[in-house]
């Protein structure tokens, strides 16, 4: 048997689309095992997985670290193997399967899938996967000394509890890498690569353990390594000589950092590709290499070497420009006339809501106000939040005094909103682009009032099929191109999955409505109103929160 070991922390939505890839393992003999670190309650959505599966949920409400929840589950597993599974991440459907096939064999102790690495949430291989890099190295034991070249998620190993190997809870980071070292070092595992690509490593540029290393020299990547490097004594002098060509990327990636400039995107992985090639055909670290991937200009910047000891510095924060940054006037135009908006989601959603007079309503991701605007005249109190500043700069100039808007990102904590402060939360049209969607949710349940509503509007699942392709249970980000060059990528997922969603927030459905067109479509787009009266386009949700729901927050410390 193969105990899966899942631990997790604030992210609710991530978590049950791991658990679901767990769910379809061609493989049965497993058995999987939560150890929540702190953070939103999973009890839903454990609660949704385990008639199909064996889990265990190991709680804390107090945040120990990675290493402590999976000490945690190691001391509990049962099975003769465990697999490592992070909360964000996937197995495709073989990935158990193959890997205790190998383990079978009796030649490998460890064994590892080779691993996709997406900017985006997918849940299986997409088309076209050239363009992605990936963790697919051939096992080098000396190698693994210098860098860690296999993905965490795709470790299947024998269970190490009679060795005194464990995830060191003093490091932050790169204690996968560590629990490798010692599997090999010190419980002697033999190593073993599978064939084929067997899980997904997502590093989707949001808020993270990634992400948020990469925001402060030296960055917590740059202090784990010169601990392994003098916990774990390099093999041979090529090895030394790599190790110091990996202090000089730290150097220089850290003197950018310093000066508030991005890392740029995988560098750390092409400087793995890079200098692994070299290594394994026995020749010296490649200087260009480095002088490509970070090049030695800061010290025209600075007036000092990019390799001089750099101190110690707060976070230097890197936001994203919004989705719709960039295009927010175009959109304003286009959305307060075209097919899709003014005929058609909008009379569907403003017909959801109702007399809305004397009521507080949140309308989340707001645009450039349109429906604040409508809702305002119809006597609402209004708030809006949108992630993009165009969206609220245009909001604000069309609304004056009439609503409160902010800039607010929706997979962030509405941390300046009261609990049960609002009677209605809006979300048309953008819940789609949320990371997290449980975890967004159960804070907008958060702040909605006993009784109150959430009014949801996003694409239909049937249409985003047929305009997709593929198979129509797939859950991916998708891009379309829209009128004026506008292009945005956004989640598609079929029904089932939308429901989950809702279940695992601890909300309840009241209603569903399929968009019909307004019949003011047949005069201006006559060609939309007859495709849209006999294909569905759009959906709508009206949710609430049934009386005496589980509390789905965080625990205060």
């Amino acid at each position: 048997m193969i105990s899966v070991i899942v631990p997790t922390r604030d992210r609710p939505g991530p978590l049950h689309r791991a658990l679901r890839s767990l769910a379809r393992q061609t493989y049965r003999r497993f058995e999987v095992i939560v150890a929540r670190d702190g953070g939103m309650p999973v009890e839903q959505v454990i609660a949704r997985w385990q008639r199909e599966m064996p889990i265990t949920l190991l709680d804390g409400d107090t945040p120990y670290g990675v290493s402590h929840a999976r000490n945690r589950a190691l001391a509990v597993a049962q099975g003769e193997n465990v697999a490592l599974l992070d909360d964000d991440d996937v197995f495709l459907p073989h990935h158990l399967q193959a890997a205790d096939d190998a383990l079978r064999t009796g030649r490998a102790d460890t064994v590892y899938g080779q691993a996709l690495i997406s900017p985006t949430w997918i849940e299986d291989l997409p088309r076209g996967t050239q363009g992605l890099p990936r963790k697919d190295y051939p096992f080098d034991a000396t190698f693994l000394g210098v860098a860690n070249t296999i993905h965490t998620g795709s470790v299947v190993a024998r269970n190490p509890a009679a060795f005194p190997v464990r995830f060191d809870e003093t490091l932050q980071h790169c204690e996968d890498w560590d629990f490798l070292l010692a599997l090999h070092h010190t419980a002697g595992h033999r190593f073993a690569r599978l064939d084929s690509i067997t899980s997904v490593y997502h590093q989707v540029p949001r808020p993270g353990a990634v992400t948020s290393a990469y925001r402060t020299s030296p960055t917590p990547f740059t202090l784990a390594r010169d601990t392994l490097y003098r916990r774990w004594p390099a093999v041979g002098g090529l090895a030394e000589e790599y190790r110091q060509w990996f202090r000089r990327f730290d150097q220089r990636l850290d003197g950018r950092i310093a000066l508030g400039l991005p890392a740029p995107a995988h560098v750390y992985e092409h400087a793995v590709r890079g200098l692994h090639a070299t290594f394994t055909t026995h020749r010296p670290p490649d200087q260009a290499l480095l002088d490509r991937l970070l090049p030695n200009d800061l010290a025209s910047r600075t007036g000092q070497s990019p390799e001089a000891d750099i101190p110690l510095k707060g976070p230097c924060m890197q936001p994203a420009d919004a989705p719709y940054d960039g295009f927010a006037d175009t959109f304003a135009r286009e959305a307060a006339i075209s097919p899709y908006n003014a005929h058609y989601d909008r009379p569907t959603v403003l017909e959801l809501l109702g007399d809305v007079n004397g009521l507080r309503i949140l309308d989340c991701g707001c645009g450039p106000g349109l429906y604040l605007s409508e809702l305002a005249a119809r006597g609402a109190d209004t708030v809006g939040i949108d992630q993009s500043a165009d969206m609220v700069r245009l909001a604000r100039e069309r609304l004056g005094s009439l609503a409160r808007i902010r800039q607010h990102d929706l997979d962030e904590p509405l941390t300046w909103a009261a609990d049960a402060s609002f009677d209605i939360v809006l979300l048309a049209l953008v819940l789609h682009y949320a990371h997290d969607r449980v975890r967004a949710l159960t804070e907008i349940a958060r702040v909605l009032r006993p009784g109150g509503r959430i009014i949801i509007s996003t694409s239909h699942p049937t249409a985003d099929w047929l305009a997709d392709g593929g198979s129509y249970f797939d859950a991916r980000h998708v891009e379309e191109s829209w009128s004026g060059s506008m292009t945005h990528r956004y989640w598609r997922q079929p029904l089932q999955t939308w429901f989950d969603e809702f279940t695992a927030a601890g909300l309840a459905v009241d209603r569903l409505v399929e968009h019909r067109p307004a019949h003011s479509m047949t005069r201006h787009h006559p060609t939309e109103y007859e495709k849209l009266a006999h294909q569905p386009g759009f959906i709508a949700f009206q949710l609430h929160k049934p009386p005496g729901a589980p509390d789905l927050r965080p625990a205060q410390p």
